[in-house]
């Protein structure tokens, strides 16, 4: 699912509250519900799908036949207390560097960089100001994936989720940095792949669902 203001929706207002990310998720998975599906959701977007699969739940709709979730901290293992959408935009950029993952000629073009931090900014913001409501554990499968280089997410708080399912849960640590679906994408494809086939998975699927 492409977010508002991102990518080919750049021209739509950024969205910076997780419950109208999830809102606008349930409503393009409604005409696909009579289908198998899953979720993903790589570091935001595996909040965003977690919550997506809950709303689901709530609505007594289908759930996904599974739910896969890459460097993303598990709600209950977050840090608490980060602000970086509220930092100026020369220290906005500086964290950017540090974590990596963009390109080092946006870092340089002012007017690229300036396209760009207001996209961040929302990200943060979706992240920073998600209030964690205790649910029961959901009753899909769960898979978890992390990069054997990513300085950003520790292992416990990806092996945390394990209390958010009362399904089939699987943990996989695959090589890369915060970003190894995209800089590790020869690796962790066919890891994907193999996680949808489990339990039978490649029998229900006919739709994949990003968040």
């Amino acid at each position: 699912m492409e977010l508002p203001g991102h990518g080919r929706r750049m021209g739509e207002r950024l969205q910076s509250r997780m419950a109208r990310l999830v809102d606008e998720a349930m409503e393009r998975l409604a005409p696909r519900l009579n289908e198998p599906f899953a979720l993903f959701g790589h570091s935001m977007g595996g909040l965003l799908a977690f919550e997506v699969a809950r709303a689901l739940r709530r609505r007594a709709a289908p759930a996904p036949v599974r739910l896969v979730i890459s460097a993303a901290p598990a709600p209950r293992a977050r840090q608490q207390g980060l602000a970086y959408h509220r930092l100026p935009d020369d220290r906005l950029a500086d964290v950017l560097r540090r974590f990596g993952g963009t390109f080092p000629s946006v870092l340089r073009d002012a007017e690229l960089l300036g396209m760009f931090l207001p996209i961040v900014r929302a990200d943060f913001e979706v992240v920073e100001t998600y209030q964690y409501v205790v649910e029961p554990a959901l009753n899909c499968p769960l898979t978890v994936f992390g990069g054997t280089d990513d300085r950003l997410v520790k292992v416990s708080a990806l092996l945390a989720w394990r209390d958010e399912t009362s399904a089939d849960f699987r943990f996989q640590i695959v090589p890369g940095d915060h970003f190894f679906p995209t800089s590790a994408m020869a690796t962790f494809l066919p890891a994907l792949a193999r996680e949808l086939l489990v339990g039978g998975a490649d029998d229900q699927l006919a739709y994949g669902a990003r968040a």
